[in-house]
């Protein structure tokens, strides 16, 4: 493949076979345990009679120096051939465990995961149903949530076996302790860290692996990290758009509401599930109300740099702009490549639901 940026040089792979074709396209990584997808335009009409489906897909940004790790690898989805090229999608991985093609799995009484974790489940499903004959999903980085999310109760027929693990994952979330005085430490209800499945690229396999998000300036805590990149206009920010957020500032729940400040705004309603506790209820609609105000940017932001960047990590945006100056965290991130490269990356868009996590409390 020619490119006019000799700095950047995308390589592609299909079924171990590189494409020596001029090739485009985008690598989108939505985050949230989401399928990270390719797309590529192939200006090659004839390339559409190649058995695609279904086979591997290795995609090298090759920034600088010859990479030694893919930053994507996956499995052709979709094939649409035109007049003038071909467009393949393909999806991680993780594809294998989900939709029409992925597998399926079977829950009972008597046949169930009762007692096991999410990743005790991923890591027995796939080593006993995709790992047969050769390893297509890498285990050796898989590790449980802190809390760990557990399998108990789960039944059913014919169920997706990803969307499962995403649902109870949602379960566990993880708050950090504040160090208030030398022997004293306090929980930190209003900053609740989640988790999502991932993938971790490896020299031989893509890994699946279960992420916490990075705190965002939470200072003084068990989980006070340094943001791994400061982005200003100087070094790695090209452009940044900001779009304000009116957060909810009223809650409803099962036989009563909790209102937050006066509202000048008008008026923006969330709700929580009934937890069975009226006072427990206020309470929980009262941290989900500041948890929502504390997020109330949605940055996207196209830059030069941190192009490996994980979802889930801290940013550190040094701009003149104080409403956004300072941490955010890596929601999604989207590479375009051909005759030039780009990258833009998502920030704060996903606030914290804390509805989320009730099950866990009940």
């Amino acid at each position: 493949m020619t490119n006019d940026n000799l700095y950047q040089q995308p390589k592609l792979f299909v079924d171990g076979k590189e494409i020596l074709y001029d090739f485009s396209g985008s690598l989108s990584f939505s985050g949230n345990s989401q399928i990270n997808k390719l797309r590529i335009k192939i200006p090659q009409v004839d390339f559409q009679f190649n058995a695609l489906y279904g086979k591997s897909v290795e995609l090298y940004l090759d920034l600088g120096s010859q990479s030694s790790i893919p930053i994507f690898r996956g499995f052709v989805r979709d094939i649409n051939p035109s007049d003038k090229m071909v467009s393949l999608l393909a999806h991680d991985v993780r594809c294998l465990l989900t939709g029409k093609l992925g597998a399926k799995l079977q829950l009972t009484d008597t046949d169930n995961y009762d007692g096991k974790t999410v990743a005790q489940f991923l890591y027995e499903f796939i080593t006993d149903q995709i790992n047969v004959s050769d390893t297509h999903i890498g285990l050796d980085m898989l590790k449980d949530s802190d809390p760990p999310a557990y399998m108990t109760g789960v039944r059913g027929k014919d169920l997706d076996v990803y969307n499962v693990a995403r649902e109870q994952l949602k379960k566990a979330v993880s708050y950090p302790i504040q160090d208030i005085s030398d022997s004293d430490s306090l929980i930190d209800l209003m900053s609740p860290l989640s988790f999502s499945i991932g993938v971790y690229e490896g020299s031989n396999n893509s890994n699946i692996t279960i992420v916490k998000d990075k705190p965002i300036e939470i200072h003084d805590t068990s989980n006070d990290t340094i943001p791994p990149y400061i982005l200003s206009f100087a070094d790695g920010i090209v452009s940044y758009t900001n779009k304000k957020r009116q957060a909810p500032n009223t809650v409803f729940y099962e036989n009563g509401s909790f209102e937050y400040t006066n509202r000048p705004d008008g008026v923006l309603v969330t709700n929580i599930n009934d937890t069975g506790d009226r006072a427990e209820n206020r309470n929980l609609a009262l941290e989900q109300i500041l948890l929502e105000q504390q997020s109330t940017e949605e940055i996207v932001i196209s830059v030069s740099k941190c192009y490996d960047i994980g979802i889930g990590n801290t940013v550190y945006l040094d701009v003149e702009d104080e409403d956004i100056r300072g941490e955010h965290r890596v929601q999604a991130k989207q590479i375009s490549f051909g005759t030039k490269m780009d990258c833009v990356l998502t920030l704060n868009k996903k606030p914290v639901v804390l509805s989320d996590y009730i099950q866990r409390q009940q």
